[in-house]
This record gives structure tokens, sequence and C-alpha cells, in this order.
């Protein structure tokens, strides 16, 4: 059987090879198919050697239906900083040249091809049975299915719209079977509920209400994994450039007591602690080395740490006492007294979200903050504002001048929001760190180290012009002809 498949993957790398794109034919390539999985490759990770003949394989299998592209790291610098990689080997799919998901299943041929059928099916199967049911959710870490046996048109035009834009992140499912439905255990039809087999939670959508897709998206996106994220080895890179202490957690997730005791304590912290950290967890032997950099012993687990991860290492790290029961009360306590003794001034306040913004320029509220700044694929434009109300009105209305310039011309790498800061608070960035407000901050994409703070006395055209000065997206962007003599594009 071995001398099989080392035979089979010799073969198959003599017969079929997937692409391999540089800065300069990346995007162009990958507008030529509608699916494209790419594997970011660095030629020096013994890792990346041993998954490329299993890459290859499943290559040779779908390149009929999927096309199969092999970036370096040293022949993509632009690319890299562009999508924000960071960790080799790393997975993504795109749609044409358009970003969609990051792979983050197991790296070998079977999970390969397991999750590219998926995708490349229909977004929204029938679950025929309840066995059909079992089957679905035993093999998904989290999925989402519209059940009932009569469900509304617009309502399944909604929920198919949603899965055909998520299917890359989470599977979607719809159970109209008596038998089916009996086994999700529903005691009222229609439902719509998401099944998140890492926690063993289910939380239903509520559809008292008429439903919008905007909200339905919104919510898959929030629920898909805890609160606290499941992480890999690409746990350094997600929070590189998070200002934020991390609070993480290792456990060996095979011992079902472990993870349930994990469970019970980071849900605890999460609803006490908010917005003030970031939350990870992790199997503590699939990332054996991060394990061993923060000092554990081993001896007992889950353990518990809080760190400050930066740019890849870690630069300062607090072990809960290994002696000590690492139960939700005892690890709240330890998570108060550090704040206590570090000055972390607790954030909390944060006005109600808005749903269903129709842009280009959005309101964000809290934490919302953060997650927009970081988005790797997107140059992040922020408007703070505060203090006079003439002072906001105008900042106001120059950002929505522009964010409907950039959307005229079609430009999505660049995001337009604004938030107030006198209602709401952001790790990282109190009030007191600006001089006068309001203020206009630029957040580079991938690059999130630190904001590019604008001059106050902007027009269209000099807000413009610093957008394009400092996009790492290189949004082809024209400054209309009404806001300057000439016409700019970097």
């Amino acid at each position: 059987m071995i001398f099989f498949f080392s035979f089979l993957f010799s073969y198959v790398s003599a017969i079929y090879e997937p692409l391999n794109l540089d800065d300069e034919t990346f995007e162009s390539q990958l507008m030529q198919s509608p699916v494209n999985f790419v594997m970011a490759s660095n030629s020096n990770v013994s890792f990346c050697q041993e998954i490329l003949p299993k890459f290859r394989a499943v290559a040779e299998m779908m390149k009929d239906r999927c096309q199969f592209v092999i970036l370096e790291n040293d022949v993509s610098p632009k690319m890299r900083q562009k999508y924000g990689i960071f960790a080799y080997p790393s997975f993504f799919v795109f749609r044409y040249s358009n970003y969609s998901a990051e792979y983050k299943g197991e790296r070998d041929a079977s999970h390969f091809l397991e999750y590219l059928k998926r995708i490349l099916a229909d977004p929204v199967p029938e679950l025929d049975s309840a066995r059909d049911v079992h089957d679905f959710l035993e093999e998904t870490d989290s999925a989402v299915i519209l059940a009932g046996d009569s469900i509304d048109d617009n309502l399944y035009s909604i929920f198919k719209s949603v899965a055909q834009n998520l299917t890359d992140r989470i599977p979607f499912a719809i159970a109209r079977n008596p038998d089916a439905t009996q086994q999700l255990g529903l005691e009222e039809l229609p439902a719509l509920r998401l099944h998140r087999s890492q926690d063993r939670k289910i939380i239903d959508f509520p559809l008292a209400f008429d439903v919008k897709e905007n909200d339905l998206r919104k919510w898959v996106l929030e629920n898909m994994v805890p609160r606290y994220a499941a992480r890999d080895a690409v746990i350094f890179r997600d929070l590189a450039f998070d200002q934020r202490y991390s609070i993480l957690a290792f456990v060996d997730t095979s011992r079902k007591s472990s993870l349930d005791s994990m469970h019970s304590t980071m849900d605890r912290l999460v609803t006490e602690f908010g917005s003030n950290f970031t939350y990870v967890y992790s199997d503590i032997y699939d990332i054996g080395t991060i394990v061993l950099q923060l000092g554990f012993s081993g001896a007992r687990e889950p353990v518990y740490c809080i760190a400050m991860l930066t740019g890849g290492e870690v630069t300062e790290k607090h072990l809960f006492p290994e002696r000590r029961t690492a139960s939700p009360d005892n690890l709240a306590k330890w998570v108060r007294q550090f704040m206590n003794s570090t000055n972390i001034k607790q954030m909390n306040r944060s006005e109600d979200p808005i749903h269903d913004q129709k842009g280009p320029l959005y309101k964000v509220v809290g934490i919302e903050f953060m997650n927009a700044i970081y988005n790797p694929q997107k140059d992040v434009v922020a408007l703070i504002i505060s203090g006079n109300e003439k002072d906001k009105a105008r900042k106001m209305k120059l950002m929505e001048t522009v964010a409907h310039e950039f959307k005229k011309q079609r430009i999505t790498s660049v995001s337009f929001i604004w938030m107030d800061i006198d209602l709401n608070d952001v790790p990282g960035l109190p009030k007191s760190n600006f001089k006068k407000l309001p203020a206009i901050l630029i957040f580079p994409a991938a690059e999130k180290k630190q904001p590019y703070l604008l001059q106050d006395d902007l027009d269209e055209f000099l807000l413009m012009n610093s957008i394009l000065a400092h996009a790492k997206t290189r949004p082809k962007f024209k400054i209309p002809g009404k806001y300057d003599s000439g016409s700019l594009e970097l």
C-alpha cells in the first residue's frame, strides 16, 4: 500500500503540475477560473515539501473543476502583504480573483478532496432523512440548517444567497423531510439553526421578524466559531497586529472532560471581560513549540496564559499557576487581578450595533471597530468623531463624498467606517491618544501595527490622494477632475 501511494504521487507530479504564480501573474490568472485553490508555500519549510505531493494528487483528481495554484513566498511579496499571508503552508479559496476563505482543515489529500467537493457542489443540499442529518453534522465543525416542511420562498431565497456567499467558510443545508426535522429535535417549524460541534452549541436565528440578508450573513459570521476562536499553528499570524493582551487556553482535545472544562471557563471569561482581550484555544499537542515558548511544564491541562503576541513573538507572558485549580471562578479572579495590576481600563461601553447598513460609509460600534481594521484584505479609512457638532458634520460629509467616489469606481479593497469615541470604548485606542477630534486614520491592509493619522485640514482631493499614497491594496482609483485639475492614479 505504501508503495502504491508513493508511486501515485510520483506519477501525478510527472503528469500534472499546479500553476506556479508570482506577483505579476497571480490575480490575472485567477480571473480565468471560477474557483481557485491556492497553496501559499515556502520551499525552505519542510512541511511545505511534505504536503506538495498531496496537493498535486488532489489537483490531478479535481483539475477539471478547480484551478490549483502554488504561490511561493520569494516571488510574491506584494500578494503576501495584500492577503495577509504570514504562515506556511496556508491554503485559500479564491472565486475568480476575489478572496473567499482560508482553508483551515487537516493538511492531507482526503480532507482537501472532501472540502473541495463540498464547496463545488450545491451550496444548499437537501437532507432527506434522519441519517442524512446525522452524517452531515458529524462531518462538520459547524453548519447552518434551514428546516421546515413549508418554507417561505423569500426566506429560502435569502438563505440560499447567504449560503452561496459563505459556503467556502461553513456548510449550509435544508431539511424538509419530517424524519430529518425530527432528528434535529425541533418543536417549531420553520427553524434556522447553527450547529457548532467545537463547544456543542446550538444557536437559533430568530424568524419572528422579516429576515434581511445582511442580518443573516452577519449572524452566521458571528456564530460560526466560539467567541473564543479555535486556532492552530496560525495563532501568531492572526494575533500579530492586535494591540490587546490575549488569553490563551491549551487543551488535550481528545479528552472530553478537559475540553468541557476549557469551554466552560473560556465562555465565562469572554462574557465577563469582553473586548478587553482576544481569546484563543488550541490543542496542546498541535502547537507544541508555542507551548514550550510560553513555558508550560505540561504536567496538567487545560493550561492558561495571558500573553502579548507581537510580530510573531511572545513579548510578554503571565501563566496561570499550575498548582491552582483552573475553575471558571479562579480564572476570572486571576484575570481581574491581572487587569488591576497592569492598569488595563475596563472596555465595555458600546452603542447597539446597526444592522442592514447600505454603505459605503459604515458606522461601527465597540469591538466592531477592531474587527473592521484588522481585516488583512482591506485598507480601512476610519473617522473618529467627538466634540464640536459643526466639525463632526464637516468631516462626515467629507468621508461620505469620498466613500461614494470609491464606490462609483467599484473599488472594494478600501472600506470606510466611522465611530463615535464618546459612546464607544476601543481597546488600544483611548480618546486621550488624539490631540484633536474628529480625526481620520488610514489602517493599511495586512500591516496593522500603526495607522496613519491624517492632517486636519483635508479636502476631498487631499483625502483621496492620502488614501492612494498609503493603501497597500493599490486601488485603481482615479481622482475625478472636479476635485482637481489633473487626474492621479497609483
